[in-house]
C-alpha cells in the first residue's frame, strides 16, 4: 500500500505527463488518449488514497479503557488503525510506526506499545517467524471501503493465541512482561505475560496504599504494568507520593486519577498542589496568642 505522500507524487506527476503531451504538437492526435489515461490513474490513486480512511467515535474519548492509557498511547493506538488493512491486521514493526506516526515525539515507542497490549487492544502473533498484530475491536467500529484491498497478512490463529511468549526483535512490543499471542513461527528471545515469582514486587504496597474509592479499579492490569515499567525501582518515591498526594484536598473529594491512569501518566513527578491555610488552625492560634 503506497503513502499518502507517494500517492500524491505520482498524482502530480501524471498531470504533468498529461499538460506536457497536450503541449507537443507532434503528439496531437495522442493528446485525448492520454488525458484519458491520466484521469484514470489520478483518480484511481484518489481512490487509493482514501481507501484506509477510519472514523472515530465521540464515545471513543471516554471509554474506560481509553481513559487509563497514557495520551501518546491512544494516538498510537488510532495511527494503528490507518496502518492496518481491512480486517485489522498489520506488520508489527513499532520502530517504523514511530517514524511514521509520532515523529517529533520524544517518547519510548516500547512503553506505548506495552500499554496496548495489556489493556488488550492490540494482539501480537507470528507465522513463518514474521510478526504481526490484530486489532480486536477493528470491524466492529470501522466502517470499511469497499474499494479498499483485501489483506494480505496472515489471520492469526486464535486457538493457538495465549499468553504464552512470542519473539521479541526490530519489531519488539515490550522490554518485558507483555501479554501477547503466538501464531506459527521460530523461537527467540522472549517476554512474558507473568510476573516474576522469584522477585515479590512491591506493587502490593502501592496497592494498599492507594485510595479505597470507585476509582481503585483494575487492579490485575495495574500489577502487570507496573511490571512492565519496572516501577519497584522507583518504589519508594512513588508510594510516598502516594502517601502525601492522598492527604490533598483534591484526592480527599474524591478527584484522584484511576491507579492506571496513575500509573501510565507518570503521576508521581507531579508536584504536590498547594494546600489551603485551615481557618480553624489560624483561629485557634490567634486565640493562644491572646
Amino acid at each position: 500500500m503506497m503513502t499518502r505522500s507517494q500517492i500524491n507524487i505520482y498524482a502530480a506527476e501524471a498531470k504533468r505527463i498529461s499538460r506536457q503531451l497536450a503541449a507537443t504538437r507532434t503528439h496531437k492526435e495522442q493528446a485525448p488518449l492520454v488525458h484519458a489515461w491520466a484521469a484514470a490513474t489520478i483518480q484511481a490513486l484518489k481512490e487509493s488514497q482514501m481507501a484506509r480512511i477510519r472514523t472515530i467515535k465521540p464515545e471513543f474519548f471516554t471509554s474506560d479503557d481509553i481513559v487509563s492509557m497514557s495520551p501518546l498511547a491512544r494516538i498510537f493506538y488510532i495511527a494503528l488503525w490507518c496502518e492496518a488493512d481491512r480486517e485489522g491486521r498489520l506488520e508489527w514493526k513499532p520502530r517504523t510506526h514511530k517514524l511514521r506516526y509520532l515523529p517529533g515525539d520524544d517518547c519510548d515507542i516500547d512503553d506505548l506499545s506495552a500499554e496496548l497490549i495489556e489493556a488488550g487492544l492490540v494482539v501480537l502473533y507470528s507465522v513463518d517467524g514474521k510478526q504481526y498484530a490484530e486489532i480486536p475491536s477493528f470491524l466492529k467500529h470501522q466502517v470499511i471501503n469497499n474499494r479498499e484491498t483485501g489483506s494480505k497478512i496472515p489471520p492469526r490463529d486464535i486457538d493457538a493465541s495465549t499468553t504464552r511468549e512470542v519473539r521479541v526483535n526490530d519489531a519488539s512490543a515490550t522490554r518485558a512482561h507483555a501479554s501477547v499471542g503466538e501464531g506459527k513461527g521460530k523461537e527467540g528471545i522472549y517476554i512474558s505475560g507473568e510476573p516474576d515469582v522469584r522477585n515479590p514486587s512491591r506493587f502490593e504496597e502501592f496497592w494498599k496504599a492507594y485510595p479505597s474509592t470507585g476509582r481503585k479499579v483494575a487492579k490485575a492490569t495495574c500489577a502487570k504494568r507496573w511490571a512492565a515499567r519496572q516501577l519497584d525501582q522507583l518504589a519508594d518515591k512513588i508510594i510516598s507520593h502516594v502517601i502525601a498526594v492522598r492527604e490533598t484536598k483534591q484526592w480527599r473529594e474524591g478527584f484522584e486519577p484511576a491507579p492506571l491512569t496513575y500509573i501510565n501518566q507518570s503521576r508521581w513527578n507531579d508536584d504536590l498542589p498547594e494546600q489551603p491555610a485551615d481557618p480553624s488552625t489560624a483561629e485557634n492560634m490567634f486565640e493562644g496568642a491572646i
